[in-house]
């Protein structure tokens, strides 16, 4: 059943006379997203199911349907400078009927302001209460220019390959937003996400530089924005990278209070569950995450990594093939739903899945295990010996996992040994899945025990 009180905000289209403002008019429109998302009486389907159709010919209908929602919000932007004139119209989608429209001509520097009023608009005409989350005053910015390079940043975050370079100059460009104003806590909140982007695609050697970036950035946006919920989800994750478990759900907790619909919140409560041993209530978080963004190919692999670490292999082989389908060109899916197949006796499909996968990284990873359930032992001791030397120094705990599904303990623990040292971010995530769901046997081994006490764990509890 469709929820009368629900919307989608679709992209608004660029209408500036040179068609080079695309960014600003999605970073719009991904706002108004955020902002209506707080609304606690209205369900409004997250950013990339929103954008899901953009450039397609799919029909208000059409669109209504796959989102579940009742009403669309759309509209057009046009820049000149530092002013701009924003169109919007609210239709429902069941009859075509315009329920509400409005044109706005601002300044830029009015922007939020203007955000506010139309989500205003919108919460009146459906008749809901607009209550909660972030004022105006703590979203607030000083200067366009500060505004346009942040909203350049976000549009580069979007497009980045998840690569060193993407995420450098998604960061140069939000330093530069917040050199011009200090006092614009989005920014300072968009910084510390992409510094810790950075520590998990960065070795070790570079990870823990960009962790207290991440840091000095997430004190001050929770100094210029106290209840911005996802400022308290990157101080949950630096509490995870400092181990200090008891901290890290607090803030998890503060997160969800002020943005229960909020999926950046609930996928990282998601992780943090999983790190903690309770596998239902992660994957309780991605589905709820998942339904609030359907179209997300990313939720819906996290969703199928929260089955996983509960051993449902069969649920999450089903969303690794729905996140494939949702985005056939995504990198290291294949692996994953290779791994899934494995784990259910699948070998043989696994392996030629595992062929299809676009990145060499994944495909790397992924091998050994899937050759040793074929019976090929001597190819999978080399691949893994290979992948050690290849990939040891950037990822040395998921390397430790490889030797670990190969029987090799010994030299397992000599990588996790490797990963503390070296304080490796995956290793959060290695260890959750292996105590989890892959081998169960390690909650009773005195070893792995020692490295979660090292970690600063409570005991795990078997999910």
């Amino acid at each position: 059943a469709i929820a009368e009180k629900s919307i989608a905000v679709l992209p608004f289209a660029d209408m500036s006379e040179k068609k080079d403002q695309e960014y600003f008019s999605d970073g719009l429109s991904e706002e108004l997203i955020d902002l209506l998302t707080k609304v606690r009486e209205l369900r409004v389907p997250a950013r990339a199911s929103s954008f899901y159709f953009k450039g397609q010919h799919a029909t208000i209908p059409e669109i209504a349907k796959a989102l579940s929602v009742t009403y669309v919000l759309e509209g057009s932007v046009r820049r000149s400078g530092d002013t701009m004139r924003v169109r919007t119209e609210l239709i429902r989608a069941d009859n075509g009927f315009n329920v509400w429209s409005e044109t706005y001509d601002r300044k830029i520097a009015d922007v939020f302001k203007m955000q506010d009023d139309i989500a205003a608009a919108v919460v009146e005409a459906l008749s809901v209460a607009l209550a909660g989350g972030t004022s105006s005053a703590e979203r607030r910015v000083t200067n366009p220019e500060a505004y346009d390079l942040y909203l350049q940043g976000i549009n580069a975050s979007r497009l980045s390959d998840d690569s060193l370079d993407g995420y450098r100059t998604v960061v140069s460009l939000i330093e530069r937003s917040v050199e011009i104003d200090p006092s614009f806590g989005a920014a300072w909140a968009a910084l510390a996400r992409t510094y810790f982007a950075m520590s998990e695609a960065a070795g070790p050697v570079t990870s823990k530089g960009a962790i207290e970036k991440a840091r000095s950035a997430t004190a001050k946006a929770l100094q210029l924005a106290p209840n911005a919920a996802e400022a308290h989800t990157a101080l949950q994750r630096l509490k995870s990278f400092d181990w200090d478990w008891k901290g890290a759900e607090q803030e998890a907790r503060r997160a969800l209070e002020l943005e229960p619909a909020n999926t950046t919140v609930l996928r990282n409560a998601s992780y943090l569950y999983r790190f903690l041993g309770q596998c239902r209530r992660a994957v309780e978080y991605m589905k709820t995450a998942v339904g609030l963004d359907p179209l997300d190919f990313y939720n819906m692999s996290r969703l199928g990594m929260a089955y996983g670490t509960c051993r449902e292999w069969t649920l999450a082989e089903a969303a690794y093939r729905k996140a494939i389908e949702l985005n056939p060109g995504a990198i290291k899916l294949r692996a994953d739903l290779a791994y899934a197949l494995m784990r259910q006796g699948h070998a043989r499909e696994a392996l030629a899945t595992v062929e299809l996968e676009p990145s060499i990284e994944a495909r790397a990873f992924a091998k050994p295990a899937i050759l040793d359930a074929l019976g090929r032992a001597t190819e999978a001791d080399a691949a893994a010996r290979q992948l050690s030397l290849t990939y040891g120094s950037q990822h040395p705990s998921a390397v430790a996992a490889v030797f670990l599904d190969l029987g090799s303990v010994d030299q397992a623990y000599l990588w996790f040994e490797r990963a503390l040292e070296a304080y490796d971010s995956d290793l959060l995530f290695v260890t959750a899945t292996l105590s989890g769901s892959v081998h169960p046997e390690l909650a009773t081994d005195a070893r792995f025990k020692a490295l979660l006490r090292k970690m600063k764990f409570p005991e795990v509890n078997a999910p």
